[in-house]
């Protein structure tokens, strides 16, 4: 494994190559690699107050985008996040309708989602617990009510957003690599990367990409595209990345941990961007005066005591690759 993953701790084996390739793949490139570390570590390293800005001068662009999201995906599921909580279900007024995946057997690890709408709050054997009335035509499941318990609200995690098709292909990759990986964690991932790119382009220079992760087993091989969970939009479907376009009414990226712009063209509205922190990528022959300019003007006010130092890392960039980092404060809303 390149040591730009070591940080990662990653419990099985990645690659990464196109679909002609992957099967024949058996590491994964530093400058690969260096992409992916780069997204993790830009997604999880979040301070308050602090907006971290990292650089990336490259021989191309190409795929490298997708290739950081990736990262990004990883480091969020590598966190300790949750479906809805139980504060958040009782929240939820009746009738909401909500999303909860179960397994199609009971050892089997294939996901079947089931539609459901909130119920009534009673007290279940003493503890509070509220109704889950499942809609689905599906005889096993059909008219069934499911009870949450205030103490065991991820028995049935839930979520507003329904799961994206093939799901379980998803959950059972991100499973191979990612320790402890629990179900709820998984479908509590959305909207965690922005990128701002030429969507049409994106799109085409990625549909050959592909995965493998492996743990002990035969590897489970997916398209990148698929991982990345992307959306153009919110469309009511749960997301890992959002793909905008350049322009600055496009950019809706307030809440989200990462913004990745893919070109000089959405440097120059950066300002327009709300997200935590963001990456800038770059071919070498595109770094030229507007460019250094817009990055001059955001360097005058940086604040280099602000800026966590990564750990555990190569002290050069792969080849070809030059790295710039910075930070500045920012005031909160």
């Amino acid at each position: 494994m390149s040591a730009w993953l070591q940080p990662l701790g990653l419990v099985g084996k990645l690659r990464l190559g196109s679909s002609k390739s992957i099967k024949n793949n058996n590491r994964i490139p530093d400058w690969t690699s260096f992409l992916i570390w780069a997204g993790w570590w830009m997604e999880r390293t979040q301070v308050k107050n602090v907006r971290i800005f990292m650089v990336l001068l490259l021989p191309t662009r190409i795929c490298c985008s997708a290739i950081c999201s990736f990262g990004a995906i990883i480091g969020s599921l590598g966190q300790s996040k949750q479906a809805l909580t139980w504060e958040q279900i009782c929240s939820l007024p009746s009738g909401t309708e909500v999303f909860t995946p179960l397994p199609e057997k009971k050892k089997g690890s294939k996901l079947i989602q089931l539609k459901g709408k909130l119920g009534n709050q009673r007290n279940e054997g003493g503890q509070n617990a509220r109704e889950l009335k499942i809609e689905t035509q599906k005889k096993k499941y059909k008219d069934s009510v499911f009870v949450i318990l205030e103490k065991n609200p991820y028995q049935y995690p839930l979520t507003l957003t329904q799961q994206r098709r093939k799901f379980n292909d998803i959950y059972n990759f991100y499973r191979n690599i990612i320790a402890e990986l629990s179900l709820s964690t998984m479908l509590a991932i959305h909207n965690e990367c922005l990128i701002i790119t030429n969507q049409a382009g994106w799109k085409r220079d990625i549909c050959a990409l592909q995965a493998a992760a492996s743990d002990q087993s035969e590897p489970i091989i997916c398209d990148l595209d698929l991982l990345l969970m992307p959306s153009a939009k919110d469309e009511g479907a749960q997301s890992g990345i959002l793909i905008s376009s350049q322009k600055p009414d496009h950019i809706i990226g307030e809440k989200m941990p990462l913004a990745i712009l893919d070109g000089p063209e959405p440097l120059k509205n950066w300002e327009f961007i709300r997200t935590q922190n963001i990456m800038i990528l770059m071919d070498q022959a595109e770094y030229d005066e507007n460019s250094k300019g817009v990055l001059a003007n955001l360097t005058s006010v940086r604040n280099d005591m602000l800026l966590p130092m990564p750990e555990g890392i190569p002290l050069q960039t792969p080849p070809g690759i030059e790295m710039m980092m910075f930070a500045m404060e920012t005031q909160e809303a």
